[in-house]
């Protein structure tokens, strides 16, 4: 079953989503497996918690898959931390068009004033 978003963000497989996600945030220095929400173990200690990151990427990482939602203000937000990312991956990059599409679908939303949705 494909994750969809609206605005042509992403459509394809979670499984690619999840990995696109992954390596996203470790760009940002941020390791989904120490987060909170990220596992089944929530209750274990060191967990880190999304408050304590100071980033607009975690507009993006928070969302829960399937039935997420990024108002217009947050789509520009994230999609000025994207943009800034691309200037630093080569084109070539396995997830550089990935990165591009989401970043378009983003700004797409904030030009229309309209929310993203995960479906």
């Amino acid at each position: 079953m494909p994750l969809e978003t609206t605005h042509g963000a992403f459509n394809g497989p979670y499984t690619a989503y999840v990995r696109w996600i992954k390596w996203l945030a470790s760009q940002f220095d941020i390791y989904l497996s120490t987060m909170e929400g990220f596992s089944n173990d929530n209750c274990v200690p060191g967990r880190r918690r999304w408050e304590v990151v100071d980033d607009d990427i975690k507009i993006l990482l928070m969302q829960p898959l399937g039935d997420g939602k990024i108002g217009p203000q947050d789509c520009r937000k994230v999609a000025d931390r994207l943009t800034s990312l691309l200037r630093k991956i080569p084109n070539d990059h396995e997830w550089h068009h990935t990165t591009v599409e989401f970043r378009d679908g983003l700004m797409t939303a904030y030009t229309l004033d309209e929310t993203l949705y995960y479906r």
